[in-house]
């Protein structure tokens, strides 16, 4: 492993690793005999990464780790434009439901309203198995919250699992085959169902 820190403080990291010798018999090339050719394979990474993103000392005791670094950033990445895609998809796409007085509403459906309506959820059956007088109440998008009856809440539930459970299986299905790739373009033809 050799490397060195540029003034901009960019590690330029050079890493070889399972270096073997091979000699090949190949024809001349004008076809009057063979030649004994003689070279070296090895397993080779160059790193170009900001200081602050990388471990240097880490790279010297543990090369092997980062033999496929450009590879694993890519799929990372990949991984999180994935995520982001969902939670995009998510906001933009509210549900309707008439599960609250029989009333159609939309309903956000983000990660941050899900865990909302849990903490909601959780308070509200907290109150309630402490004998304090509690109320759950909601609101649809662009509405104040109103008080729900706990059959409504539990049906709004329902629906938005509904629609987010499917979307989140295809996102962590894609993740995991991106993360099992081996080539870039074995990643970049996966595609997000």
């Amino acid at each position: 492993v050799k490397y060195y820190l540029s003034s901009e403080n960019k590690y330029y990291i050079f890493i070889c690793l399972n270096e073997e010798e091979i000699d090949e018999i190949e024809l001349y090339h004008d076809d009057t005999g063979y030649e004994t050719v003689h070279y070296f394979i090895y397993d080779y990474e160059e790193i170009i990464v900001d200081k602050t993103e990388i471990d240097i000392e880490d790279v010297l005791e543990n090369p092997y780790n980062y033999i496929n670094y450009k590879l694993l950033e890519y799929k990372k990445q990949k991984v999180i434009e994935s995520k982001e895609m969902l939670a995009d998809y998510l906001l933009k796409h509210p549900i309707k439901s008439s599960c609250h007085g029989n009333k159609e509403a939309l309903y956000s459906i983000t990660e941050e309203k899900q865990s909302l309506m849990v903490r909601a959820l959780l308070m509200y059956q907290s109150k309630v198995e402490a004998g304090i007088d509690a109320e759950l109440r909601w609101n649809s998008t662009g509405n104040e919250c109103e008080v729900w009856t706990i059959d409504e809440f539990k049906q709004l539930m329902l629906e938005i699992d509904a629609v987010v459970s499917p979307l989140v299986s295809a996102q962590q299905k894609y993740e995991k085959d991106v993360m099992e790739c081996t080539t870039k373009d074995d990643v970049d033809n996966i595609e997000l169902e």
